[in-house]
Parts: structure tokens; sequence; C-alpha cells
């Protein structure tokens, strides 16, 4: 059952972690963005 969930994970996790990936780096953007925001507002 292991060598079967993980041929599974090995096939899948070549899309599945490039959207995953993605999504991350989608996310990072959104709070480096908030954070600019926020130091800004707060600091002056």
């Amino acid at each position: 059952a292991r060598s079967f969930t993980s041929n599974i994970k090995r096939h899948s996790e070549g899309t599945f972690s490039s959207d995953f990936t993605r999504y991350l780096d989608k996310m990072k953007a959104k709070d480096f963005v908030h954070w600019l925001i926020n130091t800004k507002r707060y600091r002056y």
C-alpha cells in the first residue's frame, strides 16, 4: 500500500507542486503588499 500511494504522490507531485508554488507566490506577493502598506501607514 505504501509503494502504491508513493507512486501516486510522485506522479501527481509535478503538476500539483507547480500550481501550489504559483499559489504560494501569489499569497507572498499579497502579504508583502499588505506589509508594505501597513508599515508605511504606521511609520508616519
